[in-house]
């Protein structure tokens, strides 16, 4: 591929195109695929008592059925709210309507009263623009993911981060 920038506008571009019963549909079919492999994309799932979603925004891949798969499974729920130093902090969510509409982005986040998780969450389904064969990952273009994580990392804890994406997403290398 070109570059990052016309990657990503490319592979946005395509998400925007998606109708909503193209969405609906894609990420019924993320989900399944999730449930059906879930021993092989994560086998500690039984262990795992934190579980990291996102507010789906421009077409990204619905977190519904996930966010109602982990609470049916017994995991604490976590969506990011921005921190400081352009961090994400992840914060209890027990229903979808804790989430309030965050002033900057119009991004629906938990409120600063929720409680937050410290450090990490043990799994975090990612949201992103395009993704690579072998586990790349690129988003928006401003990091928020990547310094959450890097900083996770120099504490010693690495959660296991799961890209949602459709079929169109997911490209041999960028």
């Amino acid at each position: 591929m070109a570059n990052k920038v016309s990657t990503r506008q490319q592979f946005l571009q395509q998400r925007k195109e998606l109708d909503l019963s193209q969405i609906e549909s894609g990420s019924n079919t993320v989900f399944q695929q999730f449930q059906k492999n879930i021993q092989t994309i994560c086998p500690k799932w039984t262990s795992i008592q934190t579980v990291g979603l996102y507010f789906p925004i421009h077409g990204e891949v619905l977190t519904l059925s996930f966010f109602q798969f982990a609470q049916d499974s017994k995991k604490t729920t976590v969506f990011p709210k921005m921190g400081q130093n352009l961090h994400l902090d992840f914060r209890v969510v027990n229903a979808l309507s804790e989430l309030v509409a965050e002033p900057s982005f119009g991004v629906p986040e938990p409120s600063a009263q929720a409680a937050m998780v410290v450090p990490c969450p043990d799994l975090i389904f990612v949201p992103g623009v395009v993704f690579s064969q072998n586990g790349d990952r690129m988003g928006y273009g401003k990091g928020y993911y990547d310094r959450t994580v890097e900083a996770w990392h120099k504490l010693g804890k690495k959660p296991i981060l799961v890209g949602l994406a459709y079929d169109f997403q997911v490209i041999p290398q960028f």
